[in-house]
C-alpha cells in the first residue's frame, strides 16, 4: 500500500477531504485549540512524490509564510513535520504518527503567530544539524541531563559545550568531578572514571556537530540571494533580508 493510501486510511476526523487523486489529496485541517477563541482551518495539499509524502498549504502563503525555517516551512511552502517524516510512512502506525505530527505542527504555528517564537523544546534543528541534534537529545536523555542540555542550547554556560577536546576525540580535564554524578563508595567519580563515558562523549560530539552543521546551514541560506525573511519571528538569522 502506498504512503498516501496509508495516510488516507488513517485520516483523523479533523481532516476533511475536498478532492483525491492517485498522488495528491486536498482537504481542510481544522485545528481545535481550547486556549483559542475559535478553531483554525487550513486548506492543505498532501502529495506523494517518488515515495515521499509532502504537505503544504493548497495556496502557499494564504495563512502561513511562504517559507520560514524558524517555523519549519521550507521553500515552496512545504511543511517539515518531523525528521525524515515524509520518508517514513510505511505502516498504519507510521501514518497515525504523521497525522499527530501534522496536528502539532499546525498548533505550533498558532503559537508562533502569537508569540513570534517557536518553542525550543518542540523542534529539531534545520538541515543536517537535525540528525546531530536528535543524537545529542537521545544521549542527554540516557544520562538524565536533558534539561541541562536544553539550557546549554539557550546559551547557559555548561560542561556540555566545554568538555570536548579541540580535535573532538576526547573528554578534557579528566581530574574534574564527573558531570553526570557517577559515584563509587560514596565518592563522586572523576571525569576520567565516569561510568557512562561513552555516552557522555557521544553527547559532546553530537552537540559540536550540531552546532557546526547549523552554522553552515544558515551561512548557506545567507549566501542565497533568493532567501528573504518573512518578518514573523523575533529571532531569525535572515532578519535583515526583507522582500523587496
Amino acid at each position: 500500500m502506498s504512503s498516501l493510501s496509508l495516510l488516507m486510511d488513517a485520516a483523523p476526523n479533523w481532516f476533511s477531504v475536498s478532492s483525491r487523486g492517485p498522488t495528491l489529496v486536498e482537504g481542510v485541517c481544522t485545528v481545535i485549540d481550547d486556549t483559542a477563541t475559535s478553531d483554525e482551518d487550513y486548506s492543505i495539499t498532501i502529495e506523494s512524490v517518488a515515495g515521499e509524502v509532502y504537505a503544504r498549504e493548497t495556496k502557499p502563503g494564504e495563512k502561513l509564510p511562504l517559507a520560514c525555517f524558524n517555523r519549519h516551512i521550507m521553500p515552496g511552502g512545504l511543511f517539515c513535520v518531523g525528521l525524515n517524516a515524509g520518508r517514513s510512512v510505511r505502516t498504519a502506525k507510521d501514518a497515525r504518527d504523521w497525522w499527530s505530527n501534522l496536528s502539532q505542527f499546525l498548533r505550533l504555528q498558532g503559537v508562533a503567530s502569537a508569540t513570534k517564537r517557536w518553542p525550543r523544546g518542540m523542534e529539531l534543528d534545520h538541515g543536517a544539524a537535525g540528525n546531530h541534534h536528535k543524537a545529542a537529545l537521545d544521549a542527554a536523555a540516557k544520562l538524565g541531563v536533558a534539561e541541562e542540555y536544553e539550557l546549554a542550547l539557550l546559551g547557559q554556560k555548561s560542561w556540555i559545550t566545554s568538555m570536548l577536546s579541540r580535535d573532538g576525540k576526547r573528554i578534557i580535564n579528566g581530574r574534574a568531578p564527573c558531570p553526570v554524578g557517577c559515584t563509587h563508595k560514596g565518592r563522586r567519580r572523576l571525569r576520567c572514571e565516569c561510568c557512562a563515558a561513552p555516552v557522555v562523549l557521544d553527547l559532546l560530539q553530537s552537540e559540536r556537530r550540531r552546532s557546526v552543521a547549523l552554522a553552515k546551514f544558515w551561512e548557506g541560506l545567507r549566501s542565497a540571494e533568493s532567501m528573504v525573511c518573512c518578518q514573523t519571528m523575533i529571532d531569525c538569522p535572515l532578519k535583515n533580508r526583507k522582500a523587496a
